[in-house]
């Protein structure tokens, strides 16, 4: 049996549970982004930011239980700015603009 404080992947493992709802939560940041645009600062839009930021701790949790990996100490903090950049200047731009389409 093995011990549960034991790594089960190693640090240059690349297609680990961790990395893949880091990807996760960069793809499905991007239909965020546009509901913020096309909406605002709905309930949907705050839910999924909500569920978003909620996978960044498991994501995290999971590493540790699992094994840290070099992929993952480089993808979760782009994933983190990718989500807070674009919304914190999406949303802006939204809540002046109803049904902006850009922010320029």
């Amino acid at each position: 049996m093995r011990d549960l404080r034991e790594p089960r992947f190693g640090p240059g493992a690349l297609a680990t549970r961790a990395n893949a709802i880091t990807m996760t939560r960069m793809v499905l940041a991007v239909p965020l982004f546009i509901l913020i645009v096309n909406d605002g600062a709905s309930w949907l839009a705050v839910s999924g930011w909500f569920v978003l930021s909620i996978t960044d701790g498991l994501d995290g949790y999971i590493a540790r239980r699992e094994g840290t990996t070099r992929s993952g100490a480089f993808l979760d903090p782009i994933a983190d700015k990718f989500l807070a950049v674009g919304g914190s200047s999406l949303w802006p731009c939204a809540a002046t603009t109803p049904g902006c389409r850009s922010c320029s």
